[in-house]
């Protein structure tokens, strides 16, 4: 308001309006004084509720407009009001924390916090100088992968390792989430094995034929044994969406075939896993291990398989596991190890060793080359300069149909050529930060973080009366 219309308007007001009319020109003076540059008095405490707010950027809190002069209620005292001649920073509180909805699998988080089990993290001293720290990510937890985009699917075994559930949760263990609990479109005698499409799409799993296992003629006890998704008979392959709302059955097998550990190709387009297949000519009605490859294609009639091949690059025989490719697809590893004759048990009761194939030339490599020892689960580096395994070595181990009762199998990691073996665990060693004496643990399926410095392990502990299965992280003082 100019200054001269609050004169003209002072003609008018009686002399008991006077004080107002001081109060009104002393406003309008520090109008006009603001233009002119003049410093404000010092910003009030409190700001009154219909005062208007100062307009600041909220990422740097430095503020870009002016206070308006605005109505206030009546008060005792009347509010100040303040003039801001030049930007000053104003220090801006945090919002509020906002609770929503939790969609069934948010986007995953870029890097892995510290882990912890319903019970906290369990921290284990490491023993070897390339491990930074390990701890407990999942208590109750079975076999596991984990994808590009940073997620983990796993498996929740029930008892005797039978009647498992797939999960998939975020990197740091929360909100875990169980994609085939209650789905009336798949068996629930067991689904395990998980494994991602390299774009997280689908989950890939191993189910029980309910068909099959109820044509078993066999005890209880030992069905569970043979069909469980560590041997995988009578199992089929399934895909289920990453959401859990949609399943396809990939594999359709008959009495005493098996899939196990299947794996996709880096490229998505191609699956490998171990078979169990029938013979052929006098052998036809005998079944014996083998490799297989097949094409995985996603197109308008759904996920499916074509151009199945079934391999043997040892000979028919020995026993194979399938592991993973290799990040160029170029080759996979895989272990074998001859198997007693007849078996007498449906997967290995054999020493094993790890093994390079070159898919293009039928060429295969031994990595490991040991007598009497447990090599398994070999995973390659995301960069592929290394390969992490199990194995027995420096544990006595006799290859029989009892090696459950025996085995003890600790992490190891090598150059992808097989060179500078190295230890990383000992928890069946006396004297090692990572014993418990009376326990025997045997480590199993594991994975890669996407950049290669974490490593997840499936670890079973074999205690006094007790068995328990659970998922540890492990962290390296650099990526592999």
């Amino acid at each position: 308001m100019r200054f001269e219309k609050a004169m003209l308007l002072s003609n008018f007001c009686p002399r008991r309006h006077a004080i107002r009319l001081i109060l009104f020109l002393l406003l309008a003076w520090a109008v006009q004084a603001c233009g002119r540059g003049v410093r404000p008095q010092a910003v009030p405490t409190s700001i009154p509720e219909t005062a208007t707010a100062v307009v600041a950027n909220p990422a740097t809190g430095t503020v870009t407009g002016s206070l308006s002069v605005t109505a206030s209620p009546p008060t005792p005292t009347a509010p100040a009001t303040t003039l801001l001649a030049t930007p000053t920073p104003v220090p801006q509180a945090a919002p509020a924390a906002v609770t929503a909805a939790t969609p069934p699998l948010p986007a995953a988080p870029t890097s892995a916090p510290a882990a912890a089990s319903a019970a906290g993290p369990t921290v284990v001293p490491p023993a070897s100088p390339l491990i930074k720290d390990m701890v407990t990510l999942v208590s109750s937890g079975g076999r596991i992968d984990w994808s590009p985009q940073n997620l983990i699917a796993f498996s929740k075994l029930g008892s005797g390792n039978f009647n498992a559930e797939v999960y998939v949760m975020h990197a740091d263990a929360t909100n875990q989430v169980c994609l085939t609990c209650g789905k009336p479109a798949i068996p629930h005698l067991s689904n395990d094995q998980p494994a991602w499409t390299p774009n997280g799409k689908y989950v890939l799993f191993q189910s029980v034929d309910p068909a099959l296992y109820d044509a078993l003629k066999l005890p209880e006890a030992q069905k569970r044994q043979f069909t469980e998704g560590g041997a995988g008979i009578d199992n089929n392959l399934w895909v289920v969406t990453a959401d859990g709302q949609r399943f396809t059955q990939l594999t359709h097998i008959t009495q005493g075939e098996a899939t196990l550990h299947a794996h996709f190709s880096t490229d998505g387009k191609r699956l490998y896993w171990t078979t169990r297949a029938p013979g052929t000519g006098l052998a036809r009605l005998t079944m014996h291990w083998a490799l297989a490859t097949a094409d995985f294609v996603d197109d308008a009639s759904g996920p499916h398989l074509v151009n199945t091949n079934v391999f043997t690059p040892l000979g028919v025989g020995p026993f194979y596991e399938s592991h993973v490719w290799a990040p160029d697809d170029s080759y996979v590893l895989f272990s074998s190890g001859a198997n007693p004759s007849p078996p007498s048990f449906p997967a290995c009761a054999c020493a094993l060793s790890i093994w390079k194939l070159n898919l293009a030339t039928g060429q295969t490599t031994e990595l490991t080359d040991t007598t009497n020892v447990w090599n398994e689960h070999a995973y390659i580096s995301p960069d592929g300069r290394k390969i992490a395994w199990l194995s027995s070595q420096g544990y006595p181990f006799t290859p029989s149909a009892k090696w459950a009762a025996t085995l003890k199998l600790e992490l190891w990691i090598m150059n992808a050529d097989g060179s500078n073996k190295q230890q990383l665990t000992s928890f069946n060693s006396p004297g090692s930060p990572e014993f418990t004496a009376g326990h025997r643990i045997i480590l199993a399926d594991g994975g890669w973080n996407p950049q290669g410095d974490k490593y997840i392990n499936t670890l079973a502990d074999v205690g006094p009366g007790t068995y328990t299965v659970r998922i540890i992280l492990i962290e390296f003082n650099a990526a592999q």
